[in-house]
């Protein structure tokens, strides 16, 4: 049985957003795109970090050698 949404907005309840829901949107929306530059800068520094580098190449001998 498939049961539909009801368009309708329960008693007392104008349907709109309050205050506090807007101000809390907003302040996450800015602390996204100044998160990302950091993350996306760490990554580079994780990704190239020696010992990663080190398993991939063992892992990269690992798989050559099985063929």
């Amino acid at each position: 049985m498939i049961v539909l949404a009801s368009r309708s907005t329960p008693a007392g309840h104008a349907g709109g957003h309050d205050h506090a829901t807007i101000i809390d949107f907003r302040r996450r929306f800015w602390l996204a795109p100044g998160f990302t530059p950091t993350v996306l800068f760490a990554a580079v520094f994780v990704s190239a970090s020696p010992l990663i580098v080190a398993i991939n190449a063992q892992l990269l001998r690992f798989y050559r050698s099985r063929r």
